[in-house]
């Protein structure tokens, strides 16, 4: 056996569709066509199997012995760390277990680093998941309940990102269906091995391993060319050229916040300092004691986040009704929502709920939603469900009903006199609630909802218009 490390896909037949031409570049680390019409590649030259085909493989506890093909790559020893993304077609004819029997492990990956992937089934909750773990970090992540359809093929994307997300992330057919913390190093070298074990009726397609890990946009769309006899690579790349482009659009338009946000603290008797928000934006932290003694048009927008009751005394809110009023931007989230309610700045009405760790919201096409009109899950920490009265624009909904025609606000953005409001009756940057054994493990950048927070202060800010249209 190889004493690299070895990263198993397990299947029952090598039957896959006939693929497209096939270029590869630096973005393609590997790439297996498995079906005898694509040249098999390693970082541009072509990929020889370490390993003859037709290989027996040895029975799996409480399964019988397994005949078919077989055959193993040497991936040598730049596997992409600490980004990249492994990409595979699946057709499972049948369940790999009957019902009632142990999960079937149908690949691993194990190396003296501690580096391993595995793709396996469970009969409970019929779930096809990816086990990950790197020296430092481990994490899995599931296709549920037969979202992985038998009888048709199924793509499947599992990327690791350990810079900038530092999570792993799975899509199935080019749909976004979790995401989890990942910091451990996946690092060569490396092996792959295709084979059969145990019963598993289960065909595979194309295999690719990529250097960086794909966004949520890259993923759809290679599970759109995938099925495709078309070269998609090159459709990804160009793919990934337009998403590098809008990303560096985005950083030159955040970089306008820098210096232009005051974030209030709830306590006073604290230093003033500045605060690390989304995107790399930096806050001025701002003492509840210095507002209406300190010079508040220095910044364009101010932000109050969920959090405990601001101590700021009535005798205070005069001071930021004329900033908001005059221009100035007026983010908040859960409690910063309670406290526009109080300083009266748009005509709303907070109920409060007790329900904390992560709740269903229903997104209307905005610039705050990223223009979205979906059901997302955000954070959600006893912050108000709200009534919006007339002038208010609703862009988001809490997945209830509340008695009579009254829309259960979730995100609300209105007018002040000249100045922008945006409130949240969730936590857009997440921040992990925890209230009597109820925890939500996944950040607000994990859940895709913290540039929501990022793209409110924008528009309060006045540096963009509601279509996301950036102003001189």
């Amino acid at each position: 056996m190889l004493r690299s490390i070895m990263l198993i896909l397990i299947i029952c037949a090598l039957n896959a569709p006939a693929a497209g031409e096939f270029s590869a570049d630096d973005l393609v680390y590997f790439h297996a066509g498995l079906d005898a019409h694509t040249s098999d590649r390693l970082n541009n030259p072509p990929a020889v199997p370490a390993a003859g085909q037709g290989a027996r493989l040895a029975p799996d506890a409480g399964g019988p012995a397994s005949v078919g093909p077989r055959v193993e790559y040497d991936l040598g020893a730049d596997f992409p760390d600490p980004s990249g993304s492994l990409e595979l077609r699946l057709r499972p004819e049948a369940a790999p277990a009957a019902p009632g029997e142990f999960m079937r492990v149908q690949s691993r990956a194990a190396g003296k680093d501690g580096f391993s992937i595995a793709l396996a089934y469970a009969p409970n909750g019929q779930r096809w998941y990816f086990q990950v773990q790197g020296r430092g970090g481990k994490c899995e992540l599931a296709a549920w309940h037969g979202a992985v359809k038998p009888g048709q093929w199924n793509h499947l994307l599992l990327t690791w990102d350990r810079v900038d997300e530092q999570a792993c992330a799975i899509y199935l057919n080019g749909a976004w269906l979790m995401s989890q913390p990942f910091t451990g190093r996946l690092a060569g070298p490396a092996a792959l091995a295709i084979a059969l074990t145990n019963d598993a009726a289960v065909k595979l397609g194309p295999v690719a391993v990529y250097r960086r890990a794909l966004s949520k946009s890259q993923a759809q769309l290679l599970a759109q060319l995938s099925a495709q006899a078309v070269d998609r690579v090159a459709g990804l790349r160009a793919q990934i050229a337009r998403d590098d482009q809008a990303a560096a659009e985005r950083r030159a338009l955040v970089a306008r916040l820098q210096g232009k946000v005051g974030r209030i603290y709830h306590t006073r008797g604290r230093a003033a300092e500045p605060v690390a928000m989304p995107e790399g934006v930096m806050a001025e932290g701002v003492r509840p004691e210095d507002i209406g003694r300190t010079d508040l048009s220095r910044f364009a927008a101010l932000y109050f986040p969920q959090g405990p009751n601001f101590q700021i005394t009535p005798e205070q809110y005069p001071a930021i009704r004329e900033f908001v009023r005059n221009g100035g931007g007026y983010v908040g989230d859960c409690q910063g929502a309670y406290f526009a309610e109080k300083l009266e700045l748009l005509p709303v009405t907070c109920y409060y709920n007790n329900i904390w760790g992560l709740y269903k919201i229903h997104l209307k096409p905005h610039f705050v939603t990223d223009n979205r009109q979906a059901e997302i899950t955000m954070h959600f920490g006893n912050g108000p469900i709200m009534a919006a009265g007339e002038g208010c624009r609703v862009i988001g909904t809490y997945a209830m009903k509340l008695p009579g025609d009254v829309t259960p606000a979730a995100i609300i953005v209105g007018q002040c006199g000249r100045g922008t409001v945006v409130i949240f009756g969730t936590h857009p940057a997440g921040e992990k609630v925890a209230f009597q054994g109820t925890r939500a493990h996944f950040s607000g950048k994990l859940l895709g909802t913290e540039r929501m927070l990022v793209n409110a202060l924008l528009l309060a800010a006045g540096l963009v218009d509601e279509s996301g249209t950036p102003r001189p």
